[in-house]
């Protein structure tokens, strides 16, 4: 439509120019709820992480990044998906370094802790990551 409108003001044929179709985004919200309610339906069946991950053929990360989604909103205690001295070691990274991107948090934290922990924690902070 922009082109056209350009082409109409300017004198300009517009059938000079080839039709492209933009492209279409790859998830739309509707979607993303939808796969992120699909792995908590899967956790809440008894699938742990890794397996829901298997199953549905995606990265770990990921599935902790839509559970995570349900502990935000109080749908699911993080207790449930991590132990409580991984809960507490990565809230008091956190609030010790408020202004820290999940990067360098994890880089403080180490290879003992994922994104996908981190993430969660700060969702019960009720924080972005």
């Amino acid at each position: 439509d922009l082109i056209n409108d350009h082409c109409e003001r300017n004198g300009i044929e517009a059938s000079a120019f080839e039709q492209v179709t933009p492209p279409t985004k790859k998830a739309s919200p509707k979607s993303s709820t939808q796969t992120q309610l699909t792995s908590f339906e899967l956790f809440k069946e008894g699938n742990s992480i890794e397996e829901i991950a298997a199953l549905r053929q995606l990265a770990t990360t990921t599935i902790e990044g839509h559970l995570a989604e349900f502990v935000k909103k109080g749908m699911l205690n993080i207790e449930e998906l991590m132990e409580e001295d991984k809960i507490k070691i990565i809230r008091e990274a956190i609030l010790e370094n408020p202004t820290f991107k999940s990067k360098e948090l994890k880089e403080l934290l180490g290879d003992e802790y994922s994104y996908g922990e981190i993430r969660l924690v700060w969702g019960t902070l009720g924080l972005e990551g």
